[in-house]
């Protein structure tokens, strides 16, 4: 069964073929070696990579249940996104392919979200500042403590005089949007300072075990988007607190590595 034949068959037929053995996750080394031979354009490589990932693409698309689309519809979004970065994938970089296509199946989810929504979108960064300003208001900040977390006085008032008809005010108003529970957090990593870049994740590969250092390249971005502590413990087998105790102690090494180093 492929996974285009839950269309025809039913969501619990597709859920249960999934789950069978057949379709559980690979190792590290079995993911490589199958990578390879999809690298080198072997259709039925690539066909194992879809399957053996069909799982995590279900997880995703899960989490956008309640935005316009059916979980049949997500779930056939996620495959198209996940199909797209396996065309992408280079086993040569030697990280699992679910840490990289992830970027691409949310993207693939939320354009298709985007499509289907009717009301008046504000761009992502619009959307980081008025959740930012909305957190800090919570906490008690006035206007002059977040201008010199850096939002201008200016900038407030023009969040503040949004028209009624956007998305988040919509929310503020007790309707879900995808905008506002998940704004878009991943972004492409060609939109960072390339230079510097490279030369944290130097510091990391030098300064950290191998493990925490792909856990903070997955949880910062490095990685072709940012991953939730949840996504990151579903690619390494483990819990949600052990990947935040991992990340808070790997984030105090990287600190005072990055104080030794020449930026």
């Amino acid at each position: 069964m492929s996974y285009r034949d839950y269309q025809e068959d039913g969501l619990s037929d597709y859920f249960r073929e999934i789950r069978s053995s057949k379709c559980n996750p690979l190792s590290l080394e079995e993911e490589l070696e199958i990578g390879k031979r999809s690298f080198e354009g072997d259709e039925k490589a690539k066909e194992e990579l879809i399957k053996h990932n069909l799982r995590f693409v279900v997880k995703v698309a899960k989490r956008f249940t309640g935005y316009g689309l059916s979980l049949q519809d997500l779930i056939e979004e996620g495959n198209i996104g996940l199909m797209q970065a396996i065309d992408r994938y280079d086993y040569r970089k030697g990280y699992k392919l679910i840490s990289y296509a992830v970027w691409w199946i949310k993207q693939s989810i939320r354009r298709a979200l985007d499509n289907t929504s009717k009301s008046i979108r504000l761009s992502s960064h619009t959307y980081e500042q008025l959740s930012k300003i909305e957190k800090w208001r919570k906490r008690g900040y006035t206007d002059s403590e977040i201008e010199e977390a850096g939002i201008s006085q200016k900038r407030i008032l023009e969040l503040n005089n949004l028209p009624e008809s956007t998305s988040f005010n919509n929310a503020k108003k007790g309707k879900r949007t995808i905008e506002q529970d998940y704004p878009d957090e991943t972004y492409s990593p060609e939109t960072t300072n390339d230079l510097i870049r490279e030369k944290v994740i130097s510091v990391m590969d030098k300064g950290l075990d191998k493990r925490s250092a792909e856990i903070l390249k997955l949880k910062y971005g490095f990685t072709e988007g940012e991953h939730t502590i949840e996504e990151i413990g579903m690619i390494y087998d483990i819990t949600g607190t052990r990947v935040t105790q991992i990340n808070k102690g790997s984030l105090q090494k990287l600190k005072d590595k990055i104080k030794c180093a020449s930026f």
